[in-house]
């Protein structure tokens, strides 16, 4: 069989500006790079906020800090460059959006950035780092920040939670929403994978109010405290050998 040679990944981009073209853009891109599923990453975790007289110190804080997330972030997605799938990310240039962007590309994994129309001034788009580029406009009012919560959600087939905000918890029950539905009528419900680097992360989520078979379906039954137990999480859950690439099927 003649093999089929996909298109450099860095020549696909697409802009999506009406939330009515965003499935019909998702597949076209699947079609062209070849992913099956979307794995979204979400958190925030900013360094330690502790003023000190030594400069020296704060930025070893700084840099320290970044390389732990970075290493959090390149651990999971090292273990996902062989399997089909894109990497989904949110509207911040910078933390934990902006290093897995990053990192995918560096694995040749497609890209899919989402964000409100308000925060469209600072897109990924220009580093070159993105194939997909969804922007939100508010249904009501001027945009905001978490306008694109929802679909987020809905575009996402798991989520890791690395640290988390505010609207992580916005994400979540969007999540949790969408597989009461999936749940109803026998689907597949998506997964949902807490890094537990943070000691209180992974029991805050089990312990948000929502009905507990939906959660018991959603999220690991213990604790997640590896990236190893992440993965290997998954591949129980889900039968990941139906999107391993091709080429990677007897590595």
């Amino acid at each position: 069989m003649e093999k089929i040679i996909l298109p450099p990944i860095k020549e696909i981009y697409r802009k999506v500006e009406s939330s009515n073209l965003i499935e019909s853009t998702i597949k076209e891109v699947q079609w062209i790079l070849w992913f099956k599923k979307i794995i979204a990453f979400t958190g925030w975790w900013q360094q330690i906020k502790i003023i000190f007289e030594d400069t020296n110190i704060q930025e070893k804080i700084k840099e320290q800090s970044n390389q732990i997330k970075e290493k959090i972030v390149r651990d999971i997605i090292s273990r996902l460059k062989n399997y089909d799938v894109a990497i989904l990310t949110w509207w911040t240039n910078w933390d934990i959006p902006k290093i897995a962007t990053k990192i995918a590309r560096e694995y040749n994994l497609p890209t899919i950035w989402i964000l409100p129309k308000r925060w469209e001034k600072d897109s990924l788009w220009k580093s070159n780092l993105l194939n997909i580029e969804i922007i939100i406009n508010s249904e009501y009012w001027d945009s905001q920040y978490w306008d694109e919560s929802a679909i987020f959600a809905k575009l996402s087939d798991w989520m890791f939670v690395i640290w988390w905000w505010a609207w992580t918890l916005i994400e979540f029950a969007h999540f949790m929403k969408i597989n009461e539905s999936l749940k109803k009528y026998n689907w597949y419900v998506k997964k949902i994978v807490p890094i537990n680097w943070i000691w209180w992360l992974s029991e805050i989520l089990h312990h948000i109010p929502w009905n507990d078979e939906i959660k018991e379906l959603s999220l690991p039954k213990t604790t997640i405290y590896s990236w190893e137990e992440a993965f290997q999480w998954l591949k129980n859950e889900l039968d990941l050998n139906n999107i391993i690439k091709k080429d990677c099927q007897n590595i």
